[in-house]
């Protein structure tokens, strides 16, 4: 029968299990989030055509354990005019609906009442954002930035 390996100055953990509750940063993570009970109009993997807001206020509160938003905003495309919008390659993008910073802030305000008190939000952004601000968005909400 095999040792666990051990160091002086790390010891290494004979399981993950071990590695999972000692250190904050370990790669497992076991989540139990509540049991989710759907409205008649919601269907799981399915695809729905309805506006975001609406799906997110359909679902019951802290019972989501994370959430990834790619907003469609203006930002980069303002800021750097490039004068091709609509062409080849920005054709569908541009097709999208863009998002006011009021609708962003609300969808973010909407994603917080969803999520578990552990949840994440993974937010995309454009290096415009990323560089002149995004902080007003989470204005009202429970979410705090952890990392880029």
């Amino acid at each position: 029968m095999a040792r666990p390996t051990t160091n002086k100055i790390n010891p290494i953990p004979a399981s993950m299990d071990a590695l999972a509750s000692k250190n904050v940063f370990s790669s497992v993570r076991r989540i139990q989030p509540p049991p989710l009970t759907l409205p008649p109009k919601l269907k799981l993997n399915a695809r729905m055509k309805m506006d975001g807001r609406k799906l997110l206020a359909a679902l019951p509160p802290k019972t989501i354990p994370v959430a990834f938003f790619d907003p469609q905003y203006r930002g980069v495309l303002d800021k750097m005019q490039y004068g091709n919008e609509g062409k080849k390659r920005g054709q569908r993008r541009c097709a999208l609906e863009q998002m006011s910073e009021q609708v962003i802030a609300d969808f973010i305000r909407a994603i917080d009442k969803v999520l578990i008190p552990s949840g994440h939000l993974f937010l995309w952004i454009d290096k415009f954002h990323l560089c002149n601000g995004f902080r007003e968005w989470l204005d009202g909400t429970s979410l705090d930035i952890v990392t880029l």
